[in-house]
């Protein structure tokens, strides 16, 4: 199986002009081609290597999702490098404990929910780089790094079994959980669920949801940089629902509660009660659920998943009226969110998890637990 670097590589030769990344600031559109994230992110690369950091070295990165994020883990995989996604929302105490625990030496900061928390729980051996955000701080900004550093020609080849990245939980319910994931867990995860779920360079995602989580790294990165893709961003809470018009995602995932909040949103256009019984009439309901659609930027949407918590079984009903059915899946840290799940093709049973994912065994253990085998 090829590595991420591979591929890479392969997209910087065979694609180098198409664009990869689109990432909103002041209400523009800035796009970066799979030619420019890779020269930026070799440029980092050097530049880290210049403060002394090198393969198997920790490089931790806190920020909500934005282009930067994706060409900073481009980086560290250049470099070889070990990345360590922190949860954007992370309190002072919570960063603090994972860059003490996983022995970070840099520290990438972008977009936070509190630009302040982080600061009093670096340490000053931690070095710090700011993304080109203005909320964004550290001690070295990346447009500077850029500037004055060559891109670095060699990339670094790792063996199959070497560590690429530590997936921390959120400590919701103690210190978070670091999981170790070997490039041979994130080739696998990434590669099968793009074939899975037949991603291309035609495809539209919206990334959002935090990737500092397992299933937005796999689904999202992952299956990027194995079947190509185009990758939008959101600018800011504000503007999400301009960001998801203007993406019109042909993939789209959420959580149950986000699902709700959508719900909810075009219930406050139109009443419940009066979309329900235009839904009901036969001869408009198709128009009515594709304008219901438009107006969310999901009418281009060919699949669409929930996950991380079940999912009320009439709020599958509604979405599937619309039609927008919804797939639910399953994973864990430790599978690389790789789990269970349905692709678009396939008939979904409201209250199931789907069906385990190619290379996957599943049984139910003694004590009703979920018994997971997988590569």
């Amino acid at each position: 199986m090829k590595m991420p670097q591979e591929m890479l590589l392969h997209w910087e030769r065979v694609a180098p002009d198409q664009v990869l990344l689109h990432q909103p600031q002041d209400r523009q559109w800035k796009e970066y081609t799979w030619a420019e994230a890779l020269r930026q992110a070799r440029c980092i690369a050097t530049a880290l290597n210049k403060l002394g950091l090198g393969q198997g070295d920790r490089i931790a990165i806190l920020s909500k999702n934005c282009a930067h994020w994706f060409m900073a883990d481009f980086a560290c995989m250049i470099l070889g490098a070990v990345s360590v996604p922190i949860y954007p929302t992370a309190n002072a105490r919570t960063v603090s404990y994972v860059l003490d625990h996983c022995e970070a030496q840099a520290l990438f900061v972008g977009k936070v929910d509190d630009p302040n928390a982080w600061r009093s729980a670096v340490s000053g051996s931690v070095k710090t780089i700011a993304f080109p955000y203005p909320e964004a701080g550290g001690d070295l900004q990346w447009d500077t790094l850029v500037a004055d550093s060559e891109p670095r020609s060699e990339v670094h080849m790792p063996a199959a079994d070497d560590l690429m990245t530590i997936l921390y939980t959120s400590g919701s319910t103690g210190n978070p959980k670091g999981a170790e994931h070997t490039y041979a867990s994130f080739a696998y995860a990434g590669s099968h669920l793009g074939n899975y779920l037949n991603s291309s360079n035609k495809d539209r995602v919206l990334s959002y949801l935090p990737l500092a989580h397992c299933t937005e790294r796999a689904y999202v990165e992952g299956a990027t940089i194995y079947h190509n893709g185009n990758l939008f961003f959101v600018e800011s809470l504000e503007t999400f629902m301009a960001d998801l018009r203007y993406t019109e995602p042909t993939f789209f995932g959420s959580v149950p509660r986000l699902w709700k909040r959508f719900q909810l949103g075009v219930f406050e256009k139109t009443s419940e009660e009066k979309l329900n019984r235009l839904l009901g009439i036969p001869l408009i309901r198709s128009f009515v659920a594709a304008k219901v659609r438009k107006g969310l930027g999901l009418d281009s949407a060919r699949w669409c998943g929930s996950g991380t918590a079940p999912i009320a079984p009439s709020l599958l009903e509604w979405w599937d009226s619309i039609g927008l059915p919804i797939s639910e899946g399953w994973g864990m840290t430790e599978t690389f969110a790789y789990g269970t799940q349905l692709n678009e093709h396939e008939q979904y049973r409201t209250g199931s998890i789907g069906k385990a994912l190619p290379g996957v065994e599943l049984k139910i253990g003694s004590e009703s637990e979920i018994l997971i085998k997988a590569p």
